[in-house]
């Protein structure tokens, strides 16, 4: 997305049973730290043990592996361009 000629990133966690938005956030990038804080703002929102679904991003998994909190799956979405 750019905002003003700036790319930037937004990052959204929902309850995948209720379609209640948890977290969204803006950043100028998509690291392995950028999605480490997102995942930590989100779990800290989370009860019981949570289910993370994400992406084939590959800063996910540093990110979920680095926490070891919680159990995570790899879903692909859209036609898998």
């Amino acid at each position: 997305m750019k905002v003003e000629e700036t790319e930037v990133y937004v990052w959204a966690a929902v309850d995948v049973e209720t379609f209640e938005l948890i977290q969204i956030e803006v950043s100028p990038g998509r690291s392995y730290l950028d999605a480490l804080l997102f995942v930590k703002q989100v779990l800290k929102r989370c009860l019981g043990e949570p289910v993370v679904l994400v992406d084939r991003g590959p800063w996910y998994n540093w990110a979920l592996n680095d926490l070891n909190r919680c159990e995570s799956r790899r879903e692909t979405w859209g036609n898998g361009l």
